[in-house]
């Protein structure tokens, strides 16, 4: 009998044992797929919130066009072509009638072929008054061309592509290129590619665009920096621009001997002046390379700010190396 209980309360005392770890276990897988759920909660908003500071950075303020060369007096020809790889329809002038040169010239981003803040139209009549045609577009996304997402720099180097295609077809082998901001580390990151681009003005160019927004874009929305890696993948992986990998610098350092001028203001707080004395340094072993810091002057403001120096150093420049 007394067996019997002992047997009993074993059981019994087994069977709680056996519910009780039942529970804990089910308790146990309750937590983990909380867990889970929570950790795929915040990765979907982490991505989402990337996305969407991507899509915002890679839109342009598109602004319409306000003037033409004949507004200046210049001779042009309208001129549509596209991009090389994916084919996004493009619009441009090629100003002038006939020069021994021609200057590709590249706006900044927000900007257009006709930017005035810049200075756009001036640099181009100065450039066709002393003997060169001026070939002006605007990229992906900007002005009257296609494309709805900018690269600054990656996917706009294709624009460059397009554009040199385009002028093989009117017999130009080789120009000088002149690009400010975005339009500026367009200009580097293409002529590495490509050595058709015989000479090189950078005006206000960065130098590495992730250092860049690591730094201006909490700065500038307040934003954590721990954002940013995942509006940088999201931006590759979306919008097919490697942001991560664009390196102005690094492609000044492919470009041998090439002539470059590079050109940065001292007041600039959108791309602050390191970002030239990286250039500078990634082509310290280019002789023809030349760096000019424009006191007082803010992002790509040097023409505005010194106009007649600004005009004279390019000058100068393009007549000496192209």
């Amino acid at each position: 009998m007394r067996r019997r209980i002992k047997w009993r309360r074993s059981m019994s005392i087994a069977i709680v044992n056996k519910t009780a770890r039942q529970r804990s276990t089910v308790q146990v897988w309750q937590l983990l797929k909380l867990c889970i759920a929570v950790l795929v909660l915040v990765a979907i908003t982490y991505f989402a919130i990337g996305a969407y500071m991507a899509d915002g950075l890679a839109h342009a303020e598109r602004a319409p066009l306000t003037s033409t060369p004949a507004d200046q007096g210049l001779p042009y020809e309208r001129v549509a072509f596209a991009s090389a790889v994916d084919n996004i329809p493009l619009q441009g002038w090629f100003i002038g009638s006939g020069g021994h040169k021609t200057i590709l010239m590249l706006h900044a981003r927000n900007g257009r072929r006709d930017d005035p803040t810049v200075g756009l139209p001036d640099v181009a009549r100065a450039l066709v008054q002393n003997g060169y045609d001026v070939f002006a577009f605007d990229f992906r996304a900007h002005g009257e061309s296609g494309g709805s997402h900018l690269g600054f720099g990656t996917l706009e180097v294709r624009d460059v592509a397009g554009a040199l295609a385009y002028l093989r077809t009117r017999g130009i082998a080789e120009v000088g290129t002149i690009g400010f901001s975005m339009g500026a580390a367009t200009t580097l990151n293409s002529a590495a590619e490509y050595p058709a681009m015989r000479a090189v003005v950078a005006d206000s160019s960065f130098a590495d665009l992730q250092l860049l927004l690591d730094t201006q874009v909490p700065r500038a929305s307040g934003l954590p920096p721990f954002l940013l890696p995942g509006m940088e993948l999201m931006s590759r992986l979306w919008l097919g621009s490697d942001l991560a990998n664009d390196k102005p610098a690094h492609s000044v350092a492919r470009l041998g001997e090439r002539p470059v001028l590079l050109i940065h203001g001292t007041a600039d707080e959108d791309v602050p002046l390191s970002h030239a004395y990286m250039l500078q340094q990634a082509g310290a072993n280019d002789p023809n390379l030349q760096l000019w810091i424009v006191p007082g002057a803010e992002h790509v403001r040097a023409f505005k700010h010194v106009p007649d120096e600004y005009l004279k150093r390019v000058l100068a420049f393009f007549k000496q190396y192209l």
